[in-house]
């Protein structure tokens, strides 16, 4: 069992299902949650998704967010209920900084813009796992890469490019604080569907936190029969199963809005995921 920090954000269905899975896996031992930006509406949110998983004493750090509109998505309300509005347990770098303080080795999942961990003076996790970045022809072997990808360098990531100076601080070559990080770029999460099939694959009873995510993919099929892409949720097994897939060390730089990375013999350079194992996946998210 590894003791789990999560970073979520609130506007895609993948970030609940992954702080669902970190809650109850029998390998994860998840110690507290930070939201970006940080809304009551977020905040009750998470609260309520804890709850319902027995986990009401995981502390929910959040954010300052500039304005009071809502940023759950329509979907979770769909899927839940009308969830209540809460206020967090502190803010986000109060969370991170008790945690860290109280516990040894703790590996941080990020899944939303990377404002929280930057903000933190000294964020000395043991290990980060971040779901962003790309990685073009020049990374990713030929039998890996995804049509839709063919002979780019560079593309736009969501988290990454929420707040890009936080994420050029945090994956900088020269940042040695978190020893280890790890990246789980678009170029493969974009090729990983959960569908029909695959949710009823997946057994049933394993842990209430997957269970709670294939009640919840069946109300996305309801509108998306063809299923969803995963982004969160991979970065998460992959967290838990390094062996996932293969990991190669690089550079990650942004260029005009894109990202990209080059490959480095730095031994403090992050590595990012180049290929991907469904049947590895498969067996630890069913654990």
């Amino acid at each position: 069992m590894q003791n789990f920090f999560l970073d979520l954000e609130t506007s895609d269905p993948d970030d609940i299902f992954a702080l669902a899975l970190l809650a109850t896996h029998p390998r994860s031992n998840l110690l507290g949650v930070t939201v970006h930006p940080g809304g009551e509406d977020q905040v009750g949110l998470v609260k309520f998704v804890l709850e319902s998983l027995g986990k009401v004493l995981i502390p929910v750090g959040a954010g300052s967010p500039k304005d009071l509109r809502t940023r759950v998505s329509e979907f979770h309300y769909r899927w839940l209920g009308n969830t209540p509005q809460e206020k967090p347990d502190g803010s986000a770098t109060e969370v991170i900084e008790d945690v860290l303080k109280k516990n040894e080795r703790v590996h941080l999942v990020t899944g939303a813009a990377l404002t929280n961990i930057a903000r933190v003076n000294h964020p000395t996790f043991s290990t980060w796992t971040c779901q962003g970045g790309f990685a073009g022809s020049n990374i990713m072997p030929p039998e890996t890469q995804l049509p839709k990808f063919a002979g780019l360098l560079t593309c736009p990531t969501f988290n990454l490019n929420g707040d890009p100076k936080a994420a050029l601080k945090l994956l900088d070559l020269k940042f040695t604080e978190i020893k280890t990080r790890r990246m789980v770029p678009k170029s493969i999460c974009h090729g990983v569907f959960w569908g029909p099939e695959f949710n009823k694959k997946v057994p049933q009873g394993s842990h209430f936190g997957l269970d709670m995510i294939k009640r919840g993919m069946k109300v996305y099929f309801e509108r998306h029969p063809q299923g969803k892409a995963l982004h969160d949720v991979i970065a998460a097994v992959a967290a838990i199963e390094t062996t996932l897939g293969s990991w190669v060390r690089v550079e990650p730089y942004r260029q005009e809005g894109k990202w990209g990375c080059r490959h480095t013999e730095d031994p403090n350079a992050p590595e990012i995921l180049t290929s991907f194992n469904q049947d590895v996946f498969f067996e630890t998210l069913s654990q």
